[in-house]
This record gives C-alpha cells, sequence and structure tokens, in this order.
C-alpha cells in the first residue's frame, strides 16, 4: 500500500494522468499503464480485501449498514461500529471547531462509524494544536494502520497539527487528512507542507467566518497529493450535512482505494450540486 501511496503521489503532482483527479487509482493491471482500458460499466469488478469493515458501497449519504455503540474515555468520545469484530475498522481521529463539542458533530460521527470506521474525537473546543486529537490515540492503538483525521475550523488546522504529530511517531502508518473549512491561521502551519498523505479540503461557498479565498491561501502552501472542494451551500455552521457524505467518499478513497470510491470522489462528487472543485 505504501509503494502505491508513493506512486499516486507522483501522477498527481505531475499533472500528466489521463484523468484529472485526487486520488488517482488504475481499474487494475499495471499502475500507469495509459494503453490499460476502462473496465466496462457491467464489468465484475474484484471484491476489495474483505478484512475491512466499511462496505465497497458508494450510496454515501445513505447510513451505513452498521449499528453503533458510543462510549466515552478520559478526554475522548468514541463511536464505533457493532459486530465488527471480524473486520478491520479503520481510525478517523476528529478535532472540534472553536467553542464547539463533540456533540455538535454528532450525526457526521455516527455516520461515519455506521460505515464501518472507528471515530474519536477529543473533547475539546481549543483543538488547533493537534495535541488532544494525538493523544486519544493511545486508547485505540494498535487496531489498524490506516488513520483518517479530521476536523472543522480550528479543528480544521489541529488535524494538519494532529497529522504531524502522528507522522513524526508513528511514520509506518497510512493518513489521510480532511481539514473542514480549516483556520489555518489557528494552528501550527509551518509543518503543513511536510505532511504526507492524502488532503481533502473543503470550503463552504457561503462561509463568511473561514472563506474560501482564506483555506486557498492554506491550501496552496500544502505538498503532496491533494483537493480543495466547495460544498456547495453551506456556511460555517452546517458542514456537516456534506462532510457525511463527503467524508466516507474521501476515506473509502484514500485509505481503503476502492475503485468505485476514487471514481465517486474524483468525478461523481465534484459533478453534483452539492460539491464543486475549486484547486
Amino acid at each position: 500500500m505504501r509503494v502505491l501511496l508513493v506512486f499516486l503521489f507522483i501522477i498527481i503532482s505531475c499533472g500528466k494522468a489521463e484523468k484529472d483527479c485526487a486520488v488517482c487509482k488504475p481499474p487494475g493491471g499495471t499502475p500507469g499503464d495509459p494503453n490499460l482500458p476502462a473496465p466496462d460499466p457491467g464489468d465484475d469488478l474484484p471484491e476489495p480485501d474483505s478484512k475491512f469493515c466499511p462496505p465497497n458501497k458508494t450510496n454515501f449519504r445513505e447510513k451505513g449498514p452498521f449499528e453503533i455503540r458510543t462510549s466515552t474515555g478520559a478526554g475522548y468520545n468514541l463511536y464505533q461500529p457493532k459486530n465488527a469484530e471480524s473486520c478491520e475498522s479503520p481510525l478517523i481521529f476528529w478535532n472540534n471547531g472553536t467553542g464547539a463539542t463533540c456533540l455538535f458533530y454528532n450525526g457526521q460521527l455516527r455516520h461515519w462509524a455506521s460505515w464501518g470506521y472507528t471515530v474519536v474525537c477529543a473533547q475539546t473546543s481549543q483543538s488547533g494544536n493537534g495535541r488532544n486529537c494525538f493523544d486519544s490515540y493511545r486508547y485505540v492503538k494498535g487496531k489498524t494502520e490506516l488513520i483518517g483525521i479530521g476536523g472543522h475550523s480550528q479543528g480544521g488546522a489541529g488535524a494538519m497539527a494532529c497529522a504531524a504529530r502522528f507522522q513524526q511517531a508513528y511514520p509506518e502508518l497510512v493518513y489521510a487528512v480532511a481539514p473542514v473549512e480549516p483556520a489555518f491561521y489557528m494552528g501550527p502551519s509551518r509543518q503543513n507542507p511536510n505532511i504526507t498523505g492524502y488532503k481533502f479540503v473543503t470550503s463552504g461557498s457561503r462561509d463568511r467566518t473561514v472563506p474560501a479565498s482564506g483555506v486557498s491561501i492554506g491550501y496552496r502552501s500544502l505538498k503532496g497529493p491533494k483537493v480543495h472542494y466547495s460544498m456547495v451551500g453551506a456556511g460555517h455552521m452546517d458542514s456537516q450535512r456534506w462532510m457525511s457524505e463527503g467524508g466516507v467518499a474521501f476515506f473509502n478513497a484514500a485509505l481503503l482505494e476502492y475503485p468505485e470510491a476514487v471514481e465517486y470522489f474524483n468525478n461523481t462528487m465534484p459533478q453534483s450540486t452539492r460539491w464543486k472543485k475549486l484547486e
């Protein structure tokens, strides 16, 4: 998986892939062979590794197949898929926005858990330095090598800071980061260009608190595979309505490399009325 992610970084960085995409994965055969035909829509694609809990589906706006179990620990809330002992549940660490609690994002976090992800939300409303996010890893450490990190507003900056902490401490893990309407200036942004892994940055088309123009300034400092989408119609306080769908699509594509999710994230989402690719 590590080799594949490096290869994808090269494709996206050079901009010479056949398809303009944020998370690229060839449909089969030798990676990067431009002569490979795309699979016929009617062809049966191979099933993904069954060890992963998230299903290889694309109805991301609908609730996933798992019921949810929630619990509270010392400084964090945990959202887990029930009856998932026989499969691997990737981790997602969430960083709250300024003054917000995990409860404010409850619907979004439960939606992600219903899709087979174990979601850890640090109980802090001052998350910009990423410390609480990183510290909560000790409660779920060792369950998977697949790590998603997200956050909203100040928590978007916190997601990047948390990713930097993770990358320094555990370089062997695989990361994907989703800063939502991120206030990059509220975190230690000097580390952001060094963060590896896919980065899905979002802004709200009606957000006046952290407008797209401000998000773009921070976005352009990021290196490696990245994309900036607009949540069409979103203000600063209702991004959950978009990220319930967008988060699952992104993590299924970037962490699990499901071909259907890659196609959905790169093409179906930005061509819909709810999303627009900005950069």
